[in-house]
């Protein structure tokens, strides 16, 4: 899954007479970083519901759910940034599903052999999987508006916070 994130050099014209292709480096660095941060708060118990753009469903006992298993997507994303733009990605297969729901098929499940953290071999049987339905529970501090993304109405401070500090960094005000 990854997020684009380009700057328009319109923007960046009215706020500095410098090198546009350097402001716009540092916008989308400084926004990609930001969301990238904000991302990462949505996996912190404590803080995380406030960032999501709804929240998760409780667990099945009524505590809080964190919808973490090994950490996985929660330690791969990463920001990867080019010439006026940046991107957030991850290389966790399911990142796509979480954000925005979806359907996984039916399928058949080869069978495997593996070993556990303890040393013993767990061998599993091949079997068919009905496929799922599976609801979005959005990570990222986005949400769906019109016919793109737009960032939460908590994060888009935050980012333009970000962004604006890169930018007086870079002009050195």
């Amino acid at each position: 899954m990854e997020l684009q994130l380009a700057v328009s050099h319109a923007l960046l014209r009215t706020l500095s007479g410098q090198n546009l292709t350097l402001a716009a480096n540092a916008a989308a660095h400084a926004a990609a970083n930001a969301i990238l941060s904000l991302t990462q708060a949505t996996h912190n118990p404590s803080i995380g519901a406030r960032f999501r753009p709804r929240p998760w469903p409780p667990k099945r006992d009524g505590s809080p759910s964190l919808l973490i298993r090994t950490g996985r997507m929660a330690h791969s994303y990463r920001v990867d940034a080019w010439m006026g733009g940046a991107a957030i990605t991850t290389d966790a297969p399911y990142a796509a599903i979480h954000q925005t729901g979806g359907t996984v098929p039916p399928h058949t499940v080869p069978a495997t052999t593996y070993l556990t953290r303890r040393g013993t071999t767990v061998h599993r049987r091949s079997y068919h999987h009905p496929g799922a339905t599976i609801p979005a529970r959005p990570f990222l501090p986005i949400q769906p508006s019109g016919t793109g993304w737009t960032l939460t109405p908590v994060a888009r401070p935050i980012v333009l916070q970000h962004i604006e500090t890169a930018l007086r960094t870079l002009l050195g005000t």
